[in-house]
């Protein structure tokens, strides 16, 4: 019970501005899904003959009128099929294009014109990981931990190749205790891109909710670029957070002994020992 309320006391009571990145609000178990459901129906609903309805309409040669931009016929060589992209390069082009406004509508949390637009490329593209990849990101921060991991699971099928994949895909199974699986992800973003300090701190958070406090703290060494100072003191916050107090007092004790000025570990060791002095004095029930 004391380590219980002196752990949420010192998470609720101290924000610490340590190097761990990426951090997600946790899922929420939702509605289970298959991972079809996302996929829009696109089938084109039939017209039912009404008495009322219009009997001009114009012939098929004059449909192009009504429902596109007409083609200057004055213009010599006018070819409408030219606007359909054929080789690779002008496939990939036209790929990358949709994306890359999918991904501006993402970043404006335009979430449903983002999904329409990922959706289709699924449907065009249905090899490329990338559209599946941020289709989990928008259900994600909708806490569908159901269609989030089926549409993940989708992307890893397809052979990503770019470390934040990995990384996020990674970072999502950590945030729902799946980490065997989190570990796996986490690995394969370091191999992919070894600079990259918020991997490591992932892998070594995750590390860290396991106990395997030793191999934490050397990721978290190896992210701080051998900063032993950080690292201690990152290792003390998830130490905390999994209620290991005395671990967390060590932790501190040691960036403290490597920098006696280092102030998120002088911090959140006051704060540990004014908690165990208030409830030294107040008498269990």
């Amino acid at each position: 019970m004391i380590t219980k309320k002196l752990t949420s006391f010192i998470i609720f009571s101290f924000t610490i501005s340590f190097l761990l990145s990426g951090c997600q609000p946790e899922q929420k178990k939702e509605k289970s899904h298959s991972p079809s459901d996302f996929i829009e129906n696109h089938s084109p609903q039939t017209q039912e003959k009404n008495e009322n309805f219009p009997q001009n309409l114009p012939d098929q040669e004059n449909l192009l009128d009504i429902f596109h931009e007409t083609p200057d016929k004055n213009e010599e060589n006018q070819d409408i099929s030219q606007k359909i992209p054929e080789t690779e390069q002008e496939i990939e082009t036209y790929f990358q294009a949709e994306l890359a406004k999918a991904r501006q509508l993402e970043a404006k949390k335009d979430l449903e014109a983002a999904r329409r637009t990922y959706q289709m490329l699924t449907s065009e593209f249905p090899n490329r990981y990338e559209p599946f990849h941020h289709l989990a990101r928008i259900s994600e921060t909708e806490q569908d931990s159901d269609l989030t991991y089926a549409l993940y699971e989708l992307a890893a099928q397809k052979h990503p190749t770019s470390p934040v994949f990995y990384n996020d895909f990674g970072w999502f199974l950590l945030s729902i205790g799946e980490m065997t699986e989190a570990q796996k992800m986490l690995h394969q973003a370091i191999k992919l891109a070894p600079e990259e300090p918020k991997y490591k701190n992932n892998l070594a958070l995750c590390l860290a909710r396991l106990h395997r406090y030793e191999e934490s703290f050397l990721i978290f060494k190896e992210a701080a670029a051998g900063n032993s100072t950080v690292a201690y003191t990152n290792l003390a916050h998830i130490q905390l957070q999994n209620g290991d107090v005395d671990a967390a007092k060590k932790s501190l004790q040691k960036a403290l002994a490597t920098k006696n000025d280092y102030a998120p570990a002088k911090e959140i060791l006051r704060l540990i020992e004014t908690h165990e002095k208030i409830n030294s004095k107040t008498p269990e029930n």
